[in-house]
């Protein structure tokens, strides 16, 4: 888990602009997560508690 350290996010549907908490940021360098990612690069999730 990533922490988010003061971030915001801003949900496009909404305009809502809320903190980001280490619950629902979360960051992986996994190749297998998304597919056809290549990069190499660590890809950032931001969950969508229910």
């Amino acid at each position: 888990m990533s922490s988010a350290g003061g971030a915001y996010v801003r949900d496009l549907r909404t305009g809502r602009v809320g903190a980001l908490s280490e619950r629902s940021l979360v960051s992986s360098a996994a190749p297998d997560l998304v597919p056809g990612d290549t990069n190499g690069v660590a890809d950032v999730f931001v969950s969508h508690p229910r």
